[in-house]
């Protein structure tokens, strides 16, 4: 049976999508491969067409047979790739996927945060349902296997309901880190009607106000937030610099160490026992899993169900503009339509999210 391959092409041709400057002894082997040139020459459904980046340099040693450009609506409008992958900074990727919406792409990957805006994130929304398109997102340790595994656990009922999430991923920038933490306390806590943000610590970002428009500069430094879901399910981020998760439920607690190279069971007497080690795993992982899902040949699609994991891309993006909106209360006092805030995401090094 011969496959029809799905047209792929990158827009961002940095360490997301090329793997340059990544140093692959340093992580866990599920990360592996850590970009989405190496997720899509394994993937047997994709080929890759393409590639844009505002630099040709940075495109120089890619295989003749695949176009470079450094206008991606050159590229989305003349060539109509089935799959974009979008790698490039905050600002630009929702109008680059509305592009790629309006030029009948069915399949991308957006790598985070998501946009800048609530407006954004509402448009987004209502184009990817009108055109009956998916997205996987940037943070892709829903679809990595230490972090499937514990939720099996969690939802096989053995060992009795969630009661606390902790995430350590230290003090860094809300925008560039946390969209991670977010994202698994949402994988975790599944569906739920209300949330409350119950105390948050961190950097108060810089403020610009000109006329009626608000920007929100800095991607504040998190120290700490705690929030509670539905005021049954606590979760927590700390500043520990750990990398790793606890999932609590009943009198168990299921302990990610190190961004997924062991899985610990910890019991209430503190005995413990690895249930899940990086070693066990042989298959490709990383984003050729993330691209699995996609294509739809997920080994466990209930676990990692794109609609599902579409949406908490969405909530998470929203609740991560909340927290940024908290941290910079004092200077927004008297604001009221947030949802015309643009966050930019500057950080520290002066590189933006």
């Amino acid at each position: 049976m011969v496959i029809k391959l799905i047209n792929a092409a990158i827009v961002g041709y940095g360490r997301m999508g090329s793997g340059y400057g990544r140093d692959y002894n340093l992580l866990p082997k599920i990360w592996n491969p850590y970009s989405l040139r190496e997720a899509i020459n394994l993937s047997p459904g994709m080929k890759l067409r393409a590639v844009c980046d505002l630099d040709p340099d940075a495109m120089l040693d890619l295989p003749t047979d695949i176009e470079r450009f450094t206008s991606y609506k050159l590229m989305i409008e003349s060539l109509k790739p089935e799959f974009v992958a979008v790698t490039t900074r905050t600002q630009d990727r929702a109008e680059i996927a509305i592009l790629a919406l309006e030029n009948g792409t069915k399949m991308m990957h957006l790598e985070k945060p998501l946009c800048s805006s609530k407006i954004e994130i509402s448009n987004l929304k209502n184009l990817f349902s009108k055109h009956e398109a998916e997205f996987t997102y940037g943070t892709i340790r829903r679809y990595l296997a230490p972090y499937r595994f514990v939720k099996k656990q969690v939802k096989s009922g053995e060992f009795g309901n969630i009661t606390k999430i902790v995430v350590n991923y230290g003090k860094e920038g809300l925008f560039w880190t946390h969209p991670h933490s977010i994202d698994l306390i949402l994988y975790f806590v599944g569906e739920y009607k209300e949330m409350r943000i119950i105390e948050i610590s961190g950097d108060r970002p810089e403020i610009e106000v000109v006329g009626e428009e608000i920007t929100v500069i800095t991607d504040p430094i998190l120290n700490s937030a705690k929030m509670i879901f539905d005021e049954l399910i606590f979760a927590e981020i700390t500043s520990e610099p750990t990398s790793t998760i606890s999932i609590f439920c009943g009198k168990t607690e299921f302990h990610i160490v190190e961004d997924g190279r062991s899985v610990l069971q910890v019991e209430e007497n503190g005995s413990e026992k690895i249930v899940w080690a990086e070693k066990d795993e042989s298959a490709p992982a990383g984003y050729a899993s993330v691209l699995g899902v996609l294509s739809n040949s997920s080994p466990d699609s209930q676990d990692t169900h794109i609609k599902i994991a579409m949406e908490d891309a969405f909530k998470g993006q929203i609740l991560l503009f909340d927290m940024c909106l908290k941290l910079a209360a004092h200077n927004l006092k008297g604001v009221e339509l947030t949802e015309k805030v643009r966050f930019l995401g500057k950080a520290i090094n002066g590189l933006f999210a």
